[in-house]
Order: structure tokens, then C-alpha cells, then sequence
């Protein structure tokens, strides 16, 4: 009687493990017989019904896939590989106004999510640039601003003696005025030379990706063979 249900333990518990188990890339497992395998598309039977009809699933879909004798296939490292490879990189195209475009012309959230997305130090520095430009558009608009309050005040006090007591505020404003707007000068530079060279960086990075290397081989005019790397 123990040996029977040893036996039975047993043939239960090889039973478990003699099977196919395909892991999808949303975590479901499917227990199976695997039959066929293709670079698109794998056939399986279900293991509670080997009798029943032949399944397919886009390889896309699967992760890995566990075999009765324990080996295993890795798909999710392949499906990566192609679709890296399958990634358009292109160039940005750009004026003095930082007006941004690929093959078409790209919006501000655009820009920024091309260069998050790929190349996160040139973000980066995209993002430093931008926040500088904000600052120095900031400061001429006040400079400008109370440079033209200064001016209004000016021509009242010049036009009527009521308000000539105000200028002593009209000298504060074209002081600060023209301060701030000297200042926003070198901030705005900045910002916009961090803005042009985290493109810079961007297309460097991009020609590095899209760079062709080609393995040639060829007779020689000694007539020996020769090989030769083109990158």
C-alpha cells in the first residue's frame, strides 16, 4: 500500500514538472507542449488537453519558455535587440530662434521628450538652458517694463509741475530697468548656448547610432585576400 501511493506521489509530481511553461510578458503562464518555434510565432498544445487544437502566440508576446528538460529560452532579451535596432534616430535641425525639427517641425514638450527619452545628459543640459533663458526673458520684460515707467514719468514731470516730485522714482526705475536688462543679456546667452549644445550633443550621439560599419572582403593587387572594417 505505501508503495502505491509513493508511486502515485511521485508520478503526480513528475507530472507537474514534465511540461512546457511559456511566460508571457504580462506574467501569465501557460503550461503546454511546445511544438513548433518561428522567428514570429511559436505552436503549442495545451498540457491539460494534448489532444486538442494547436495555439499560436506572436513571439513579441512571450518571455521566456521553460522545457520538460529544463532548459530554457530567453525571448524578451531578443525582442529588445530588435526593437533597438528598429529605432529611427534622426538628426535635429535647428535656427538662431531654436526653432527644432527632425523631418517635421517639433513643439517645446516634443524636443523635450526626444531628449528624455534618449539621451538624458543632453535633456539635461537642455533643461538647465531653458530654465536660464526663462530667467533672462523674466529679467528684460521687468527691465524693459520699469524702463518705460521711468520714461512715462518723465514726460509728466517734464509736461506738468504736479508731477515732478515723482522723479526722483522715475530715476529708481531707469536705474533698475537698465540694470535688469544688462543682466539678462549674458543669462540669456547662456541659456541659449547650453539650449544649441545639448543639440549638438543629441546629434552626436544620434550620428554615433546611425553610424554604418561594413566588413569587406576583397583580393589584394599582391593577390593575397584582404579584409577590411568600414565604420
Amino acid at each position: 500500500m505505501k508503495r502505491i501511493v509513493l508511486i502515485s506521489l511521485l508520478l503526480i509530481t513528475f507530472g507537474a514538472y514534465s511540461q512546457d511553461v511559456i511566460t508571457l510578458t504580462d506574467g501569465t503562464e501557460i503550461k503546454a507542449k511546445v511544438n513548433k518555434i518561428s522567428d514570429k510565432e511559436i505552436e503549442y498544445k495545451k498540457w491539460n488537453n494534448i489532444d486538442g487544437p494547436v495555439y499560436t502566440l506572436d513571439v513579441n508576446k512571450i518571455t521566456s519558455i521553460k522545457y520538460i528538460n529544463g532548459e530554457n529560452d530567453i525571448f524578451s532579451t531578443k525582442s529588445d535587440t530588435v526593437n533597438a535596432s528598429k529605432i529611427n534616430y534622426e538628426l535635429l535641425t535647428y535656427t538662431k530662434y531654436n526653432k527644432v525639427s527632425t523631418t517635421k517641425p517639433l513643439t517645446d514638450d516634443e524636443v523635450e521628450n526626444l531628449l528624455k527619452k534618449n539621451y538624458p545628459e543632453a535633456y539635461n543640459l537642455y533643461m538647465a538652458g531653458c530654465k536660464k533663458t526663462s530667467i533672462g526673458s523674466t529679467l528684460g520684460i521687468v527691465g524693459i517694463t520699469s524702463l518705460a515707467a521711468s520714461l512715462v514719468i518723465y514726460y509728466l514731470a517734464a509736461n506738468n509741475s504736479y508731477y515732478i516730485n515723482l522723479t526722483s522714482a522715475a530715476i529708481v526705475l531707469d536705474v533698475i530697468g537698465t540694470g535688469l536688462f544688462i543682466a539678462s543679456i549674458p543669462v540669456n546667452c547662456v541659456g541659449k548656448g547650453q539650449i544649441t549644445e545639448s543639440y549638438d550633443m543629441y546629434n552626436n550621439f544620434v550620428r554615433s547610432k546611425n553610424k554604418d560599419v561594413s566588413l569587406n572582403f576583397g583580393v589584394c593587387p599582391s593577390g593575397g585576400i584582404g579584409m577590411s572594417l568600414r565604420f
